[in-house]
């Protein structure tokens, strides 16, 4: 008896951070759903379902996508987390088996920009997995005459880190689809890597190569409390 296809060739996690304001859930919307929800709201205790509900409370959302990453279908698990002081220790959690991150300011607001270095300091600090791959990622491209901080001084800042920089407008849909896909590449790339590597260990000891137990390609369950 024939099986049924998987319907990706690999699962990884990605999570969206930065202040609170800047347009995080925008992105996730119209990457998600290709829709703008400029006046999205919290759907705190409005959801039947206790995984949903359970994560709202937390500030914590997430949505999937399967998109075609140089011929592999990739399935993305896009998490929300929101960056308002209150959720910041809650959310710590689910920094675990991140694979990619979007690191999100907004080019109207001087502070949020100021923060990335922080908030790229926290997933060093609390992610378990070695290789994550960043995105730098200015927001509301739109609003030109609210410019204050220079597409210059983003390209600077993602250069100094050594990662990819998009300038993005939810409304315009502007660079969104192109932010996402830099980030599934590079995740791409490491996991070819990492399985070229373990490859090579596996010839060099003689042993079967087997799959890491907590491997981001395996599995992420609802609560990634694993």
């Amino acid at each position: 008896m024939t099986g049924t296809a998987p319907e990706y060739d690999f699962l990884t996690k990605i999570i969206i951070i930065g202040e609170s304001g800047v347009g995080k859930t925008c992105i996730w919307y119209r990457y998600c759903d290709t829709c703008f929800c400029p006046d999205y709201k919290s759907t705190i205790g409005k959801s039947n379902d206790f995984c949903s509900f359970f994560l709202n409370c937390l500030g914590i959302e997430f949505k999937s996508k399967t998109i075609n990453v140089e011929g592999k279908r990739a399935k993305l698990q896009i998490w929300d987390t929101c960056g308002q002081e209150r959720f910041r220790a809650i959310s710590r959690a689910h920094y675990r088996n991140a694979m990619g991150v979007l690191l999100c300011y907004a080019i109207d607001n001087r502070e949020s920009f100021e923060k990335i270095e922080y908030w790229l300091e926290e997933v060093k600090k609390n992610a378990n997995e070695k290789d994550i791959c960043f995105v730098l990622v200015g927001t509301k491209s739109d609003l030109i005459n609210n410019r204050v901080v220079s597409h210059e001084e983003g390209r600077k800042l993602a250069e100094t880190h050594g990662i990819k920089f998009f300038e993005t407008s939810a409304k315009e849909n502007s660079n969104i689809d192109e932010a996402f896909l830099g980030l599934a590449k590079d995740i791409s790339g490491v996991l070819n890597k990492r399985g070229n590597d373990e490859k090579i260990d596996a010839v060099a000891t003689g042993t079967q190569l087997q799959h890491r137990k907590n491997s981001p390609l395996i599995s992420l369950n609802c609560f990634n409390c694993s």
